[in-house]
């Protein structure tokens, strides 16, 4: 399977996982007339969430509102009482953060996405796979040219 077809496949189930989680969270927001859920979410999400969020309202779930920022500032926003009803980090160690305040709904936790450096180069190339460890000289790679 192509990468760029495995990377959309990823994308897929993470929305999908999303959604299930945020239905979740939503349903007992459901009961109100003006359903509104707040999302926190690192501001890397904002145009998929956004998305998302559209799709739900239309789909008649309820009105979800957004708020992206870093996941630090987030946090500690969640720390210091801001009612988010979903949390969405882009550092899982400000969801252990959080969890060790105990400020996460227990069982409530999952971990959707993550991230990996892919280097690309002409089909063409001689170029093999590398492992790239911390310290790793890039430049070498790259080349004189970059």
């Amino acid at each position: 399977m192509p990468a760029s077809l495995q990377k959309a496949v990823r994308v897929l189930i993470a929305v999908f996982v999303w959604c299930t989680v945020a239905s979740a969270a939503f349903a007992a927001k459901a009961q109100a007339a003006e359903a509104e859920v707040l999302a926190f979410a690192a501001a890397s999400t904002t145009n998929a969430l956004t998305e998302i969020a559209a799709l739900y309202t239309a789909a008649g779930h309820g009105k979800v509102a957004l708020s992206f920022g870093s996941s630090s500032t987030l946090a500690k926003q969640i720390e210091s009482g801001a009612p988010a009803d979903i949390f969405l980090s882009a550092n899982a160690n400000w969801m252990d953060y959080l969890e060790g305040k105990q400020l996460l709904e227990k069982g409530s936790r999952a971990d959707l996405l993550g991230n990996r450096i892919v280097l690309i180069v002409p089909t063409a190339s001689a170029a093999q796979p590398v492992v790239i460890d911390r310290g790793f000289d890039f430049s070498v790679l790259l080349g004189k040219d970059g």
